[in-house]
């Protein structure tokens, strides 16, 4: 009997009805945390290239002002004071050959061939991507033109952006998790209350049904579907 009513319940209007209300709040609050994600994900990456633009437009002032000896110690004192695990510097000539460098002990990763071409072409800085060997986050590198015969390879580690990112993906599931409940209840509170006035009527049918034929519909008024039911 138990699990009859179980059954009959689970194919009530009531029952579909919330959840409908659920899955379309649901899939609301998903396609949210997916713009969002997307959006602060972008935001994050255009303040790291900004970053490592900002860093070469000074080593690139620093070499206007002073000698190809003072920016090697300069890269130095950046990637001790930043951490040699999360930044390096690569200073190069236009053959690609490495004039000086900070510690390649993470950073055993050659300098892009592509990205080189794209500046001996004319361009002032190229942007990419790499894989660093041995760790589970990429880099991000940039790659600019200093004075004439240089080439600067910077290169940051994504590491802080995405552990802030898998924070708050943590975050923001036990969020949704929390308003999916909530959700829950109150779709039920308003599949109930929308069905108030057909179990209303339903009750009514069935004393008429039993032999009260002076049982009547109360009627809202608002000229609304279940008015005319009532009626009927």
């Amino acid at each position: 009997m138990q699990s009859k009513n179980r059954y009959r319940f689970f194919n009530t209007l009531s029952f579909r009805l919330t959840l409908w209300y659920s899955a379309i709040f649901f899939i609301l609050i998903l396609l949210g945390f997916l713009f969002f994600n997307l959006l602060l994900s972008s935001s994050l990456n255009k303040e790291l290239d900004q970053e490592l633009l900002g860093e070469a437009r000074e080593i690139s002032l620093l070499l206007e002002k002073k000698t190809i000896h003072h920016v090697r110690s300069m890269m130095m004192l950046e990637a001790e004071s930043e951490g040699v695990q999360k930044v390096f510097y690569r200073l190069m000539n236009r053959n690609g050959d490495t004039i000086a460098s900070t510690d390649t002990t993470r950073w055993k990763i050659g300098p892009g061939r592509k990205a080189i071409n794209s500046i001996l072409g004319g361009n002032e800085y190229f942007f990419e991507t790499i894989s660093i060997p041995g760790s589970e986050y990429e880099a991000r590198a940039l790659y600019s033109r200093l004075g004439k015969d240089y080439i600067l390879q910077i290169m940051i580690s994504t590491e802080e952006i995405n552990r802030f990112l898998a924070v708050f993906r943590q975050i923001f599931m036990v969020i949704m998790g929390i308003m999916f409940i909530l959700s829950t209840v109150v779709g039920w509170f308003m599949a109930r209350r929308a069905l108030s006035g057909v179990e209303e009527v339903t009750e009514t049918a069935i004393q008429v049904t039993d032999g009260l034929f002076d049982k009547r519909v109360r009627i809202t008024g608002h000229g609304e579907e279940l008015d005319r039911l009532a009626t009927t």
